[in-house]
């Protein structure tokens, strides 16, 4: 990867002293640990602007008029990343580095989407964290954006940039690379943006004390968990007596709603909708269970594609809402545990189906619907493909070591991927997705114990992040 010098930058006026406080010391340890040039902008903003703004407006102008400084002035860097006061950097582990080197060479302008849509909505950015490339082309185009803004006195840089990129101004569209909005902004695991409180909506004062509360719960939340995993190290005996339970099986398996975005979109958040599963128990199936169906329009690929090889698919989240004309996908607005999944069953009159696919999702309370239902809906059941979490939470070990042993009674294990959005403690990953194959589905012949080694070394992979770095995994076989 190659290393560009950059330049990042914040701006704080007198409003944003108590955010300040808490965001800076956390992104300047960032800047620092990565090599990274920063300038905290918060002394003598007026020099920046334009006496030809309104008061009210002119605040929200000066970010857009130091980058033109920094245009006009820096002949070092090669770009800038601008980060908006109300924003942290939550992990240090992911290089600011990757996003120029994940845009094509062409790109000079670098900015998330709004939203999570991976569609038709791509020029619809936030400006609150983006990157700009130091070219004479550039340097326009910010020059022209400052110069609207002071002729119409424009409230803030957004719309104009959105409107500039719709219309492809002086071919700024092709000159961008835009994002998903977890990749540097929004609620993602590299950047948090504190832009859901709006300064537009809430009176000024009590939006910015909004912001530096989450801000600071965020920011102590993260420093909670980073602690708790330090001290998980020191438990590492038992870490390896639950990790011991997890002894994979040869079989030939498929992964289904895997996401392909397309070329103008890039994806370096990764993606975790997609899993693998048996295509001899799947051919067998007719009917889909999938808990836990996500927010994202992307979310629901694993349920689509099952409905495109006839497959009926009962979906139930009680934290989102989702329709379909398509009447082989059913959806539930409930969540689920140990009861309601056997309810569920004998709702649908399944009760007497004996190869159903079952997918779980559901962050954290797998482990308590699957230990407790496990000996009443196995016959109905013969593959499950689910995501496992908090694997390195040492205080609640003897629940998930209980969980896979009684998994271990009915299934094999046949796939393990990890997924790397979670931590990871020497061999062993917090998350995993894994797909468990009913032992009545195969004879004792058929099926033999291989190492578990990740990434795998002789298939196509996509880590789940790729911003991340990978956790990698060797276990023998014993």
């Amino acid at each position: 990867m190659r290393q560009y010098k950059i330049t990042a930058f914040s701006v704080f006026d007198e409003n944003f002293r108590a955010i300040q406080g808490i965001v800076e010391t956390k992104n300047k340890k960032y800047f620092d640990t990565h090599g990274i040039n920063y300038i905290s902008f918060c002394d003598d903003l007026d020099k920046y602007s334009s006496s030809r703004m309104s008061e009210k407006n002119k605040k929200y102008w000066t970010k857009i008029f130091i980058l033109k400084n920094l245009l006009e002035s820096d002949k070092q860097s090669e770009w800038f990343f601008l980060l908006d006061s109300d924003a942290v950097i939550l992990e240090d582990k992911i290089s600011l580095n990757i996003f120029p080197n994940l845009a094509h060479p062409e790109k000079e302008f670098l900015a998330c989407e709004t939203n999570q849509a991976y569609n038709s909505k791509f020029w619809n950015i936030n400006t609150g964290a983006l990157f700009c490339r130091n070219t004479k082309y550039m340097k326009e185009i910010i020059e022209d954006i400052v110069n609207i803004a002071i002729q119409n006195d424009f409230f803030n840089e957004q719309p104009i940039f959105q409107q500039m990129l719709s219309q492809n101004y002086k071919g700024l569209s092709d000159k961008t690379a835009i994002f998903p909005s977890h990749a540097f902004n929004h609620e993602g695991v590299f950047v948090y943006h504190a832009c859901n409180f709006s300064t537009l909506d809430t009176d000024f004062k009590t939006a910015i004390q909004k912001k530096a509360d989450f801000l600071e719960d965020k920011v102590k939340s993260k420093d909670e968990t980073d602690s708790k995993y330090e001290k998980n190290k020191n438990e590492i005996e038992k870490i390896k007596s639950l990790f011991s339970l997890f002894k994979l099986k040869n079989d030939t398996i498929r992964s289904y709603g895997e996401l392909n975005p397309s070329s103008f979109l890039y994806n370096p958040g990764g993606y975790d909708g997609a899993y693998s599963l048996s295509e001899k128990c799947l051919n067998k199936s007719k009917y889909v269970y999938s808990y836990g169906v996500g927010i994202y329009d992307v979310a629901v690929k694993f349920d689509i594609e099952m409905c495109k090889i006839d497959k009926v698919v009962y979906m139930y989240d009680g934290q989102v809402d989702f329709s379909s004309k398509d009447k082989n996908l059913v959806f539930k607005k409930e969540n689920v545990d140990s009861k309601k999944i056997i309810n569920h069953i004998y709702e649908n009159g399944h009760a007497n189906e004996t190869n159903m696919t079952l997918k779980m999702d559901i962050e954290g309370a797998e482990y308590e619907t699957i230990y407790y239902s496990l000996d009443n809906i196995t016959k109905n059941f013969n593959q499950i493909a689910l995501e496992v979490h908090d694997l390195l939470d040492i205080e609640n070990s003897r629940e998930k070591i209980q969980t896979f042993e009684k998994i271990n009674e009915y299934y094999y294990l046949i796939h393990l991927r990890v997924n790397n959005y979670g931590k990871s403690i020497e061999n062993f990953a917090d998350s995993l997705e894994l797909t468990y194959v009913r032992k009545d589905q195969f004879e004792k012949n058929e099926i033999d114990q291989v190492d578990i080694v990740y990434p795998p070394q002789q298939v196509k992979h996509v880590p789940n992040c790729t911003i991340l770095p990978e956790v990698k995994l060797n276990w023998k076989k014993n």
